[in-house]
């Protein structure tokens, strides 16, 4: 996530802070029949909505949903130093989702 000061919690994010905080989401798919893969800093008060278009896999517009990082037509995934740069400067977490659920496992084995 971008955080440019605004230090709410994530619950309380509103459309306001938009502007000041992005949910940086690595996207891949196909457009125009040609792979592809983007960076994108979602906007948080977009972001659920954003996450169901993903698993739908409906069609919709990246911009509309927040500014466009990096990107490549042409390849379905970013190269390595594409990948260290987004870490070094945005704080991007490549494995953010398996962190995620092995600390939830590690949380809610502990209350058993």
């Amino acid at each position: 996530m971008i955080n440019k000061g605004s230090g709410l919690m994530a619950d309380k994010i509103s459309v306001a802070d938009d502007n000041e905080i992005g949910i940086v989401t690595l996207v891949c798919g196909m457009i125009e029949g040609a792979p592809f893969w983007a960076y994108v800093a979602i906007k948080p008060s977009l972001y659920e909505e954003f996450m169901a278009m993903q698993k739908e896999d409906t069609s919709y517009f990246l911009p509309d949903y927040g500014e466009i990082l990096e990107y490549s037509i042409g390849e379905s995934d970013p190269s390595s130093e594409i990948r260290a740069a987004m870490e070094e400067k945005y704080g991007v977490n490549h494995n953010f989702e398996g962190d995620i659920r092995k600390m939830a496992k590690e949380t809610f084995s502990d209350t058993e």
